[in-house]
C-alpha cells in the first residue's frame, strides 16, 4: 500500500573541497538591522573573486554544512543584538565541542562541527558580527546600521583580497 511517498535516492556524492570562499550572509530583511548581513552581501557581490561565492540566507540549518564542506574558508556576516557598540566585531571560531542542538537553527560553530562530522573537513571560519539598533518590523536600517554595513563590506573585500593575494 503506497501513501504518496516517494522513492529518494540515498546516492550521495560526499562534496570534496574545492578551495576559495563562502560568505553566508544570515538574517530577516523584514525585521529592519537583523538584514544588515544581506546588505553587505549586496555591496560587495560585484567585486568578488570567481571562486568567491556568496550565500544569502534566513538562518543557519544544518543541510549548509554540505555547501561549506566544498570551501577552505566560510565567512559568516550576520546582525548581533543591540549593545550600544558600533564596531564590526570579525573573530574566528573553532567547531564546537559540545552537542550539537536539535532545533531550527544552529550557530556557526555548531555548523562547523556538523560539516567536520559528515565530511571529515572544517574550513577555517570567521565570524563577522555587525552593529544594529533595532530588531522591530520594517525594511529600513538604523544609522549604526548602515554605517556598520559600508564598513564590513570594506572590511570584507579587504579580507577576501589578502586571501587571493591582493
Amino acid at each position: 500500500m503506497s501513501f504518496g511517498a516517494t522513492e529518494f535516492d540515498t546516492t550521495c556524492e560526499e562534496p570534496s573541497p574545492c578551495g576559495g570562499s563562502l560568505i553566508v550572509t544570515i538574517g530577516n530583511e523584514l525585521r529592519s538591522d537583523d538584514g544588515i548581513g544581506h546588505v553587505v552581501g549586496r555591496l560587495i557581490a560585484d567585486a568578488l573573486p570567481e571562486d568567491c561565492t556568496l550565500m544569502p540566507t534566513h538562518q543557519l540549518l544544518p543541510d549548509l554544512a554540505a555547501d561549506i564542506a566544498r570551501y577552505d574558508r566560510v565567512i559568516f556576516v550576520d546582525a548581533r543584538l543591540p549593545d550600544d557598540d558600533p564596531e564590526v566585531h570579525v573573530y574566528t571560531i573553532e567547531p564546537a565541542s559540545e552537542d550539537t542542538p536539535l532545533g531550527h537553527a544552529v550557530s556557526p560553530a555548531h555548523l562547523i562541527a556538523m560539516t567536520h562530522a559528515l565530511y571529515d573537513h572544517a574550513p577555517l571560519a570567521v565570524v563577522m558580527s555587525l552593529p544594529t539598533a533595532s530588531f522591530d518590523y520594517g525594511f529600513e536600517l538604523s544609522p549604526i546600521a548602515r554605517r556598520g554595513a559600508h564598513r564590513a563590506a570594506e572590511l570584507l573585500l579587504r579580507m577576501i583580497s589578502k586571501e587571493y593575494g591582493g
